[in-house]
């Protein structure tokens, strides 16, 4: 039986990482207060993910897949599956230099989940056709994944208010857990292909 094991970093890449700004009782932002913000260098984030990269011990490395999705207002797939970990720790680190350049915008919760879910569901994709398009290949074939979620933020989910840009909305917590359902849930139906999924947060 072979089974990948892939990992897929969710780095929260908001303008509040680098700001403070309070939120004020009438659903609006204060003024900067100095020397408050959460973490303006990225080293609460990425310190601990290149600490844990670094670590990991494995005596099957070509079964070991690394990825990561960054979030702010909209998310992105920053860094796609791969099993060069050396190469992975590399771009983690430039991640990690470059994050006064990075950090803005909102914490769109939503946003990244459904990145997430996407990214799972495009892996699984594309092991059907590898399967698919060689004749050779049969059922016995088929290499499976867990996923392995780390989701890291410093922040209440908000986003811009679309009818009104000068106000904000928190996003709704059961949309957001719906979210993470259909993450957990994506193994419905493809068992061959997801052995598991799991979901940390920090």
């Amino acid at each position: 039986i072979k089974s990948n094991l892939k990992f897929i970093f969710v780095v929260d890449r908001s303008g509040s990482n680098h700001t403070y700004r309070p939120l004020l009782p009438d659903g609006t932002y204060g003024a900067i207060i100095p020397n408050a913000e959460s973490d303006p260098l990225g080293h609460r984030r990425f310190t601990a993910l290149e600490s844990f990269i670094r670590g990991f011990n494995s005596d099957e490395e070509e079964y070991l897949y690394w990825s990561m999705v960054s979030f702010e207002t909209g998310s992105s797939e920053d860094l796609p599956f791969t099993n060069n970990r050396s190469q992975f720790l590399s771009d983690i680190i430039d991640e990690h230099n470059d994050t006064p350049n990075q950090d803005d915008g909102w914490t769109n919760y939503i946003n990244a989940f459904t990145s997430v879910n996407q990214m799972i569901l495009s892996d699984v994709q594309a092991e059907r056709d590898r399967i698919d398009n060689n004749p050779e290949l049969d059922i016995t074939d088929i290499v499976s994944s867990n996923y392995v979620v780390f989701f890291v933020s410093d922040g209440v989910p908000i986003i811009s208010d679309p009818d009104d840009s000068s106000s904000i909305l928190f996003q709704d917590q059961d949309a957001i857990n719906s979210q993470i359902v259909n993450i957990l849930d994506l193994r419905e139906g493809n068992e061959m292909y997801i052995d598991g999924v799991q979901i940390n947060t920090a």
